[in-house]
């Protein structure tokens, strides 16, 4: 049975396996988020240990502690849920008006991964919430949710 690595704590993030053998008591995994620049880790499933083997710099102070990234759900006009990621500053009071960037795409089972940009940190830093709407037509949800937003349903994505 397989169990998330700890140290994986973030609700939204992005890992994939780079490298394993067979035999082989390691395991080298790509992880990335919406806050955390890629990092490769080397797994050991048998201890169940992670070692942080390279992690790419962020110049300019960043602290990953500075923002919030999280999912929500919006209703769509047919009452669907549309999963949203959602990422601005952690000091952002969000009982008051601020602008938004929304991006949304969903066609060819494509998913929106979290991955982490510097330009956005940019956008974030100047008071904006970065909102990713993962409509239909895309993989986030799978088969079902691909099929929902293609050809007589295109009208969903």
């Amino acid at each position: 049975t397989f169990m998330e690595p700890a140290g994986f704590d973030e609700e939204l993030y992005t890992a994939g396996v780079l490298r394993a053998e067979n035999y082989s008591p390691v395991i080298r995994i790509a992880y990335t988020s919406f806050l955390t620049p890629r990092r490769v880790y080397d797994y050991f499933p048998m201890s169940q240990t992670l070692l942080l083997r390279r992690e790419t710099p962020v110049l300019g102070g960043y602290q990953r502690e500075d923002y919030r990234a999280y999912r929500d759900w919006a209703p769509s006009a047919d009452g669907t849920l549309i999963p949203i990621s959602v990422i601005h500053r952690a000091d952002l009071d969000l009982t008051q008006p601020h602008p938004v960037l929304q991006y949304a795409y969903g066609s060819y089972e494509i998913s929106m991964d979290p991955m982490f940009s510097i330009p956005t940190l940019s956008i974030l830093d100047r008071g904006v919430v970065y909102v990713i709407a993962h409509i239909r037509g895309g993989g986030e949800m799978g088969r079902t949710w691909y099929l929902n937003g293609k050809k007589l349903h295109k009208k969903n994505s």
